[in-house]
């Protein structure tokens, strides 16, 4: 048994399966953006609006699984709380209107706000505890 073993605390590391779950999720949402943009009618994408709905789906999903708003501190929380009311207006917004641009500014919010949270984490150098 090394003696990073018996460190109290998260165990060594940057990056978890959480945030390889969670950047699967965003990634499949820009993917589904990206084709519904370049290639709209496709039978496989389901427009704008369908995207929209699966976008906050799979935003809030990806938050839950990779996200833990106490590892940002006070002012990270309130930034990435402001990037989510962003994404979430601007999803509605697609959903109720079904444009383009609307469903890009609320998917560019879900990126940035994992961005951020994986940065974070590969910052910190340590894993998050599990739940």
């Amino acid at each position: 048994m090394s003696p990073s073993d018996d460190a109290p605390g998260p165990p060594p590391g940057g990056l978890t399966w959480r945030d390889t779950a969670a950047g699967v999720l965003v990634g499949i949402v820009v993917l589904l953006v990206v084709v519904d943009a370049v290639r709209p009618g496709l039978p496989v994408v389901p427009g704008p609006r369908g995207v929209a709905a699966i976008g906050l789906l799979a935003g809030t999903a990806a938050f839950w699984v990779g996200g833990r708003v106490e590892t940002v501190g006070r002012i990270g929380a309130g930034l990435l709380g402001a990037v989510g009311i962003v994404a979430l207006a601007f999803g509605l917004s697609a959903i109720v209107t079904g444009s383009l641009a609307a469903l890009t500014v609320g998917v560019a919010a879900i990126v940035l706000m994992w961005a951020a949270a994986t940065a974070r984490h590969l910052r910190s150098g340590r894993a998050r505890p599990t739940r």
